[in-house]
């Protein structure tokens, strides 16, 4: 997780967990589990909150980027891979409650200092239910147990593609 969550004292709203704070009714299982990532690693999470204004921190959010050996791996594999990768991330995502996209960004910098060609995947999810109360709610409870299983099958279905070179998910190799 960002440096900035790191040796701060925690909000009200917020708890400490591996001397990071994060919002207070993230489950450890939760914390734990996305960050024990292969390709993607945690930048930010959110269990969203009633009493904020913004649609950005009502609604509970997960967004992660890709780490720098995946990386290289994608942007060099990512025209073989763009189709497949694409149809599994739509059958993983797909359900009434959550927003998802992933990223891939190539960015030119021409400056003083240099000339550059930086390239970043982030994969961005949130719930389509804003928070209703202060505690956690069933729903929210819910939502995160199933978007972090969500994210652990994409995150091994990218790892298997891109080290291991195998063409389709564990799971549907599996039922054949």
């Amino acid at each position: 997780m960002s440096p900035f969550y790191k040796t701060r004292c925690p909000r009200p709203h917020e708890r400490l967990w591996h001397e990071y704070c994060v919002d207070k009714n993230l489950e450890d299982r939760w914390l734990e589990a996305l960050n024990s990532l292969h390709a993607f690693k945690l930048i930010s999470i959110c269990e969203g909150h009633v009493h904020y204004k913004g649609r950005s921190t009502r609604s509970p959010h997960i967004n992660l980027r890709m780490k720098k050996r995946f990386l290289r791996l994608f942007v060099k594999r990512f025209d073989s891979i763009s189709v497949d990768l694409y149809r599994m991330f739509v059958t993983i995502f797909n359900d009434d409650s959550t927003y998802a996209d992933i990223e891939y960004k190539i960015r030119f910098k021409s400056s003083h200092t240099g000339k550059a060609i930086t390239r970043d995947v982030a994969l961005h999810i949130r719930s389509k239910n804003m928070r209703t109360s202060e505690e956690m709610d069933s729903q929210t409870r819910a939502w995160f147990n199933e978007i972090v299983k969500k994210i652990q099958s994409f995150d091994s279905y990218l790892k298997n593609r891109l080290i291991e070179g195998l063409t389709e998910h564990p799971i549907v190799l599996a039922q054949k």
